[in-house]
């Protein structure tokens, strides 16, 4: 699949060199030419400016948390398009920031605490069974989501419409919190079973 990464952080670096590890085509967009190469060369795959991004790929990860974003142009080819919304939200922010009316909308991996990809490097995530919460009001696009999150060790647990995003997320603040004072000195993902029994 080809996957274009709206912005350059160390989630959208991470998720890009796991995913080209298993033969996704990545473009990486960024508003600096420089960003976007530094992203692409450690993750693998092609850079240039977000609007390129955009229409490169079949499915998106929005990662930009300020600034410009998209042109309108690219906005357009936003439409029918999978985008992944993996920015932990802000209060008072807005449910769907990416604007895309047409866009087929997942709010994943905000919730993620950034320990999980560190454990990347040593161990493959699948033996950590970290559990990946997401929301969307489209069932396929929420299960391309999943199936990319599953191949790179995550387990998927569907939280139903995108209007639960801002319940995900207070409980990814709450992983992220207990991750920090964890006695093991790592992250100690809530097993999605104990979920389902409280």
């Amino acid at each position: 699949m080809n996957i274009g990464i709206v912005g350059t952080g160390g989630v959208g670096r991470a998720l890009g060199i796991l995913w080209s590890g298993h033969g996704h085509e990545l473009f990486f967009g960024a508003s600096t030419a420089g960003a976007a190469r530094e992203a692409a060369a450690k993750a693998g795959g092609r850079s240039g400016g977000l609007d390129e991004a955009v229409r490169f790929g079949d499915a998106l990860l929005y990662t930009l948390r300020s600034g410009p974003g998209p042109s309108s142009c690219a906005g357009a080819a936003l439409r029918d398009k999978i985008v992944i919304d993996c920015r932990e939200r802000l209060p008072g922010e807005r449910t769907n920031p990416v604007e895309a009316p047409g866009a087929r909308l997942v709010r994943a991996f905000f919730e993620v605490p950034q320990e999980a990809f560190d454990l990347c490097d040593a161990v493959p995530l699948c033996e950590y069974g970290v559990p990946f919460f997401l929301c969307g009001d489209d069932a396929g696009a929420k299960a391309v989501a999943a199936s990319l999150a599953e191949q790179i060790g995550f387990s998927p647990v569907d939280c139903g419409p995108l209007r639960n995003a801002h319940v995900v997320g207070a409980l990814g603040g709450a992983i992220r919190l207990l991750s920090e004072r964890d006695a093991l000195g790592r992250a100690e993902p809530l097993d999605p079973l104990l979920l389902e029994a409280a």
